[in-house]
């Protein structure tokens, strides 16, 4: 396998599952009553504060957080695609 291909494969890779492991993070807006938000830089997991009520996710927050943090780490690593 091409150094090139191989580079951004495993920088996906780390980036889906930092990505996956921000939504433990809690980002709930102060002031917000009745649900937390999960996931960094952008909240893509929602928990309603209710008893019975299942957890919503926002998939495109969820892409656009792994692209953030594949971003993030193609830069810190100075990889060259």
């Amino acid at each position: 396998m091409r150094r090139g291909v191989k580079i951004v494969l495993v920088s996906m890779g780390f980036a889906v599952a930092i990505g996956a492991l921000s939504g433990l993070v809690d980002v709930t807006p102060q002031g917000l009553v009745g649900a937390t938000w999960y996931g960094w830089p952008f909240a893509w997991r929602y928990v309603i504060v209710y008893p019975g009520l299942p957890v919503s996710y926002d998939f495109m927050n969820f892409l656009l957080d792994v692209i953030a943090w594949f971003i993030l780490i193609v830069a810190i690593g100075g990889f060259s695609l």
